[in-house]
């Protein structure tokens, strides 16, 4: 006699485990396909996009593992954590440990980086709101000819600044200080772009540079990679420049990124162990992209790196401490 096997019954337990399964392959599919995205920016240079959404990649394969294991989608849930973990050694040098106090002494130098945005009609408020941060040195990009005379009421507070706006082609760099120049410069770089505003000031009895500068939004000339002409060009001349630096500004790029990789590498100019997501201001935390950056050089250390509040622009700033090494 011949048994016949019963045709499984679809409970809907069992319809909804197959939809779910199908939605985290797709899921899972997708961090996939955005992961190695970069790796073909050659064929299409949109591609290379991708790599500065590390952090919502990474975030999205910690959730989709959550959701394989509890389900007990054990393939789902190994491929979850082969990405979760690759984009977790990618962020890894850039995750704020704490620093032991020793290392730095006397009071520090306090720095604010901001893109104003060009799109941004409430100059007052910013204003104040820069007035009232506290810093020594304010760097500004987006800087135009209507900020500039907008930022004249930060000379109470800030009696010296350079800038080059108006006078030399798509400059909207500016610094502002408590303390006096020693020197200072406006600028195109050897008469490339990008344009820098850099001062040098007598810090705690010893000469200390910084500089302000904007690369251009990767979308710009993306085919014929405008971003990185002006990152080599940037490089070149920090590489060159002698002692104790401080760079700050709008990279338009994570620190993660080729583009900074290169920068740290060919300048000693250094932004790991500290992220600051200040790009767009309005969305929350973990959707912004870290792309304002404070760099340092020398016998100098960056601390508290954070991003600021909302202060009318599309970015946070970015507000940081600089120490001198203890000796």
């Amino acid at each position: 006699m011949r048994f016949r096997r019963r045709p499984r019954r679809n409970t809907p337990a069992s319809t909804w485990r197959r939809v779910v399964a199908v939605l985290l392959v797709l899921a899972l599919l997708g961090v996939l396909a955005a992961t190695v995205a970069p790796l073909f920016h050659g064929a299409w240079p949109l591609l290379g996009l991708f790599q500065h959404f590390s952090v919502q990649l990474g975030a999205a394969a910690l959730l989709l593992l959550v959701v394989a294991l509890a389900f007990r989608m054990w393939r789902e849930a190994a491929l979850a954590v082969l990405l979760t973990l690759l984009h977790g050694i990618r962020l890894e040098p850039f995750l704020p440990y704490p620093e032991p106090a020793a290392l730095v002494a006397g009071s520090p130098l306090k720095v604010l980086s901001l893109n104003l945005w060009y799109e941004n009609e409430d100059h007052m408020r910013t204003v104040q709101a820069l007035l009232e941060s506290g810093a020594d040195v304010i760097a500004t990009v987006e800087t135009t000819a209507e900020w500039r005379d907008s930022l004249q009421d930060l000379a109470s507070v800030y009696p010296y600044r350079i800038d080059c706006v108006g006078k030399a082609f798509r400059c909207g760099v500016a610094l502002f200080s408590k303390l006096p120049f020693q020197a200072s410069f406006a600028g195109r770089i050897d008469g490339a772009l990008p344009t820098i505003a850099q001062v040098t000031i007598d810090w705690q009895g010893e000469p200390l540079t910084i500089a302000a500068l904007q690369l251009i939004n990767p979308l710009i000339g993306i085919e014929e990679d405008f971003q990185a002409q002006q990152a080599e060009v940037a490089t070149d001349y920090f590489a060159k420049l002698p002692g104790d630096l401080v760079v700050m500004g709008d990279f338009n790029s994570t620190p993660w990124s080729r583009l900074q990789k290169e920068f740290r590498a060919r300048t000693g100019l250094d932004n790991r162990g500290r992220l600051a997501f200040t790009w767009p201001s309005w969305a929350p935390g973990i959707f912004r992209l870290p792309i304002d950056q404070i760099f340092v050089r020398g016998g100098i250390v960056a601390r508290n790196v954070r991003p600021g509040a909302p202060e009318g622009s599309d970015h946070l700033p970015i507000l940081g401490d600089i120490y001198r090494k203890a000796r």
